[in-house]
């Protein structure tokens, strides 16, 4: 992968989450896959839309830094990841705090996130990985890991599951949302992620290659 339009698709969409009301901190980052042991990473020092070239890390998938080692460890589980974005999402963290896991509301959330989305225990990776597997995200205490085949596909994943839980939070209010059948929001998720979503993010996975 081109290293340097990687750092500039992050910055992207790091810029995005302001624009977008998502958290944007530090302790929030980004992480991309180069190759297979590698992955540049956005530094947990500095507040994503804040981020400039100088900013970025490389780390192996192996043998990371301590503060990137979750990226790594869902990487290195999940060789069809290409990047991974986590982030203090207000109602990531807000549901969290009140349910296990979430059944879709929204038709994006079951394409995008999956037939439900599961609450990580803690953040130790082992924790993160088993709640998100056969999906592209969970919800944790301190907010959302959602992960994506590139940048723009991990930042959507966090905009759509911010909004499923927002809905899911606000519903609680009136009795609870309307969710989708378990079958169909697996179906959704499959469909989305064989035919609907492949030529765009087949065509976004290009740009970064050139």
């Amino acid at each position: 992968m081109n290293v340097d339009v990687l750092k500039k698709q992050i910055m992207l969409y790091a810029g995005k989450l302001r624009e977008q009301r998502l958290s944007d901190q530090k302790g929030d980052f980004f992480a991309a896959r180069i190759d297979d042991d590698t992955f540049v990473c956005s530094s947990v020092e500095v507040a994503p839309s804040e981020l400039s070239d100088n900013d970025f890390v490389v780390q192996s998938i192996s043998s990371p830094s301590p503060e990137y080692a979750l990226p790594a460890a869902i990487l290195k589980s999940r060789p069809e990841v290409g990047a991974v974005l986590i982030n203090a999402a207000h109602y990531c963290a807000t549901a969290a705090a009140m349910v296990k896991k979430i059944r879709p509301a929204l038709d994006d959330m079951a394409q995008i996130i999956g037939p439900s989305v599961r609450r990580a225990e803690s953040m130790d990776a082992k924790q993160v990985i088993k709640a998100m597997k056969g999906r592209n995200a969970c919800i944790t205490s301190v907010g959302a890991v959602t992960t994506g085949r590139t940048p723009d596909e991990a930042f959507t994943a966090c905009l759509v599951l911010e909004k499923g839980t927002r809905v899911f939070v606000l519903a609680q209010r009136v009795g609870g949302a309307k969710v989708i059948n378990p079958f169909e929001a697996i179906l959704m998720h499959v469909i989305y992620q064989k035919k609907y979503s492949k030529a765009d993010q087949n065509a976004k996975m290009q740009e970064i290659k050139e």
